[in-house]
């Protein structure tokens, strides 16, 4: 701690010529030390008006049973998870303030299993090889009057849209969406991309809007036994209104794959109304590729109670394939909440979800219960 006093002491000097005023005191060695350490406190402040990082993240773990599978071949277990409301994570972030109201930024977000302290993977377009310390994202950037611009593994304008208009909080382990979406003849998109560029508009008026691409940098020559590949592609864009009680909005994303390959598209629309003593929230989305299209559709309704809540969420996907009927699913949660604190809940889950093939027949069930706590620091 002394070293890092000393060697901000050491540039403060440097760059304030305060040598010029130390060395005429001739004070005694006794006061060597408390001098040291007030300079070094004023290079502090000085750094830190300018620039800041912050250390955050969010614990959280639920007890409870899960089910999964049909007639003989469903199993139940119980277990200790992770991630019930939302996924585990620890995170840098900080921000310079450039001046002419200019500021660079990054943040770093590693996602983790706290049942056992394993690092936890997430879906990348394009699909990343090695295992990532930072899953969630990972850029630097730089914002100001027009926006922001960041460069670097991100979270999707089409996911961050799905996040604000889910059912049941966006809980990672109990909202419908994110197992029943993709249930259908396609699968549900990625929400993140690497080796990305964005840009986000400032709010004007309630309106926003924000764009992201995602390059694969995996262009392909041809050889004399396989053609050329051109790089796959990653296009996602939100554009949103949020004022008051209301938010609405539409969100694009195209998932183009390494080749020839047909791209993926989805199409959102979403939003949500607090009236109050109660707030509505759902989202219609089409995810399409050849004559393979995807209908899917949630719902939710949340109830404040002082420090508790309690909240209700549908969610469907069917499947259409050449204009015939394709796979289905559904599912249903329901959730209750209690603030502790402002960084400490309480909560309880239930969801339950079933995928039909295109004659009908089921071919998986799940159900997921449980009880848990989740702080933000």
């Amino acid at each position: 701690m002394f070293i890092q006093y000393f060697c901000k002491l050491k540039h403060f000097i440097k760059y304030t010529k305060l040598k010029v005023i130390l060395e005429p005191l001739k004070l005694g060695d006794n006061m060597k030390l408390p001098l040291i350490t007030l300079a070094s406190l004023l290079a502090c402040g000085a750094s830190m008006a300018q620039s800041s990082v912050t250390l955050y993240g969010i614990a959280d773990a639920y007890f409870g049973q899960k089910e999964t599978g049909v007639g003989a071949t469903k199993v139940k277990r119980t277990v200790v998870d992770s991630d019930g409301m939302a996924n585990s994570r620890w995170g840098l972030r900080g921000s310079e303030d450039l001046g002419g109201g200019l500021k660079a930024e990054f943040q770093f977000e590693s996602l983790f299993d706290i049942t056992n302290g394993a690092t936890t993977q997430v879906t990348t377009a394009p699909a990343s090889v090695a295992p990532q310390l930072f899953s969630s994202q990972a850029w630097v950037g730089v914002s100001g009057g027009f926006g922001s611009v960041k460069l670097g593994r991100q979270v999707s304008p089409f996911h961050s849209f799905v996040g604000l208009t889910n059912n049941l909080y966006d809980a990672t382990a109990f909202s419908t969406t994110g197992t029943v979406w993709g249930l259908g003849n396609l699968p549900n998109y990625v929400g993140r991309f690497d080796n990305a560029i964005s840009y986000e508009s400032p709010v004007f008026s309630g309106f926003s809007g924000k764009v992201a691409l995602g390059f694969g940098e995996d262009k392909a020559l041809a050889t004399p036994t396989t053609p050329a590949l051109s790089a796959s592609r990653n296009t996602s864009l939100n554009i949103k209104y949020a004022q008051g009680p209301l938010v609405a909005g539409y969100s694009f994303q195209e998932q183009r794959p390494q080749g020839s390959a047909t791209a993926l598209k989805y199409n959102l629309l979403g939003g949500s109304y607090d009236f109050g003593m109660v707030k509505v929230v759902g989202g219609v989305n089409t995810a399409r590729r050849d004559n393979t299209k995807d209908n899917e559709w949630q719902l939710g309704v949340s109830i404040p109670f002082g420090a508790a809540s309690v909240a209700a969420g549908y969610g469907s996907s069917k499947g259409h394939v050449n204009g015939a009927t394709g796979n289905k699913g559904t599912g249903l949660a329901l959730l209750g909440t209690y603030d502790l604190s402002k960084r400490s809940r309480l909560y309880a889950g239930w969801r339950t979800t079933t995928a039909k093939n295109a004659s009908g027949t089921t071919i998986n069930e799940t159900s997921t219960m449980g009880a848990g706590i989740i702080h933000r620091f």
